[in-house]
């Protein structure tokens, strides 16, 4: 019995393979293919290209930090579309394994939809472009493998800035994002503001104070026609009314990526490198062990003999 065990055991190249037919692997092959046929669609640009580079790095970074390990050629299990697709975007297949993603899949998405179809008034084409994207994904459990469940709109005059939560399956993979995104991505008020509790959720509070001419609104994906109200955390870090009594992980909410987005497009001279550099260490080594942390423990998870070493400060950028 025991050698027949032993027979019919497969590897673990074996078991990633089998479960390439899984929801990760689709949604991370349909995310990208819906993303050119946008681009394709509505004309490509230098922008769009860069847009385009950067979340299939993110898809192939994400897909070779989770537990079942997602290769390029798991995720395009077509040998004609992973030539082509290596050929057409040399950069994320070289540095998968060395550069870690600055964003998640679905917010390049999001940001692709938003340049395409972000101008209609009553945000409808986009509300439609995103509803329809889960007609066609695949779920795990509750959640929709690199699917943001809700997106916001943070509306200043006649600005609209879009955000999404971040679109991780686990926890390991979030707090990876959220210590990246706080070193590298989000404005300096908002990293101020989501590091005051992130990752330890020991600390008091940073609040923001939006211009009363902002307003904050946000949608589950799967149902775009209902507000959602923001959690509890959301009113702490940036004082928004109308609040649930629940909190979600600092930096998660839709609300951090939108509120981010209308500060890096309202407000110039963000000094980011500069301040983190005189003024925030102690917030920067928090991130980096953060990171580091949960970076060991996914790598360790996957127990490749071979690892991946991945540096926070290391990121891709097409």
């Amino acid at each position: 019995m025991a050698e027949s065990d032993k027979k019919t055991k497969k590897s673990k190249e074996e078991r990633a393979k089998a479960f390439c037919s899984n929801a990760f692997a689709h949604n991370a092959f349909f995310l990208f293919n819906k993303a050119t046929e946008i681009v394709k669609d509505y004309g490509s640009s230098t922008q769009m290209k860069q847009i385009l580079d950067q979340m299939l790095h993110s898809i192939l970074f994400l897909g070779n930090i989770h537990f079942s390990r997602y290769l390029p050629h798991y995720i395009f299990a077509d040998v004609e579309m992973f030539h082509q697709t290596s050929e057409d975007f040399p950069g994320p297949f070289t540095h998968y394994q060395t550069h870690v993603a600055l964003r998640t899949p679905f917010s390049y998405f999001l940001e692709l939809v938003t340049i395409c179809y972000g101008h209609d008034e009553n945000d409808k084409e986009v509300e439609s472009t995103l509803s329809e994207i889960l007609h066609d994904c695949r779920k795990s459990g509750d959640q929709y493998p690199l699917i943001s469940t809700v997106i916001c709109i943070c509306e200043s005059g006649g600005s609209r800035y879009y955000g999404a939560s971040l679109s991780c399956e686990g926890d390991q993979e979030r707090e990876i994002m959220t210590a990246v995104s706080c070193v590298h991505v989000w404005h300096l008020k908002v990293s101020s503001a989501v590091m005051s509790v992130f990752p330890e959720d020991t600390g008091e509070p940073r609040s923001i104070k939006l211009p009363d001419t902002v307003k904050c609104r946000a949608y589950a994906v799967a149902d775009m026609r209902k507000l959602k109200p923001p959690c509890k955390r959301c009113n702490q870090l940036y004082s928004l009314p109308d609040h649930t009594n629940h909190s979600n992980p600092p930096g998660n909410c839709a609300e951090t990526e939108a509120i981010s987005n209308f500060f890096n497009a309202e407000n110039h001279g963000n000094s980011r490198q500069t301040l983190f550099r005189h003024n925030h260490q102690e917030e920067m080594q928090r991130m980096s062990k953060c990171f580091d942390n949960n970076m060991e423990k996914r790598m360790e998870r996957r127990s490749v003999r071979n690892r991946d070493k991945y540096s926070i400060n290391k990121v891709y950028n097409s």
